[in-house]
């Protein structure tokens, strides 16, 4: 017989981050979704300031020609009043920040099928893998001036693109710059 779990209201709040959800799942189908934010964005980059907070769902689907179902998982926020340092990356930001993810969960992996973080003057995206805490992921990444770096200031742009390969306490990247 049939199954049907349903989840009415679930939380995760602690002082820095809270995650709520509500949801059903029954034999393999199902639908979760809810509402995330950060409020102290010092959890994530030590000495930057400011909050983010956004929505989130994770939806099954049938995988073609196989019993398994995947797990689609999307997310949406905006920053707010992001400030500090690293004074580049706050520069990069702007105050209030944009970012959009779709990945898909199946086979004991994720899939970035998309993710793209919008700043003042950054935009950011990336794809790839992401398998037993191991990311294999392309990165496109946009920045235009003016940036000031202590007492000097860049102006102009740029375009690189670059892989970040990680394991569970190493992180390697490579970028290429394309000039603009």
């Amino acid at each position: 017989g049939s199954h049907r779990f349903t989840l009415d209201q679930a939380g995760l709040v602690g002082d820095a981050i809270n995650v709520n959800a509500q949801g059903w799942y029954t034999d393999g189908d199902g639908e979760f979704s809810g509402e995330w934010r950060v409020q102290r964005m010092q959890a994530l980059v030590a000495d930057l300031n400011g909050q983010a907070g956004g929505r989130w769902r994770a939806l099954s689907q049938a995988v073609a020609n196989r019993e398994e179902r995947a797990w689609i998982i999307t997310t949406d926020g905006t920053g707010s009043g992001i400030r500090g340092n690293p004074a580049v990356v706050a520069q990069l930001l702007g105050a209030t920040p944009q970012l959009n993810a779709r990945l898909r969960y199946e086979n004991h992996a994720f899939t970035v099928e998309n993710a793209q973080l919008d700043g003042a003057r950054l935009r950011a995206g990336a794809l790839g893998r992401i398998v037993n805490s191991q990311a294999d992921l392309s990165l496109e990444i946009s920045a235009t001036g003016p940036i000031a770096l202590g007492d000097a200031e860049i102006s102009g742009a740029v375009d690189a693109t670059g892989r970040l390969k990680s394991m569970r306490r190493f992180a390697h990247a490579s970028l290429t710059q394309l000039g603009r």
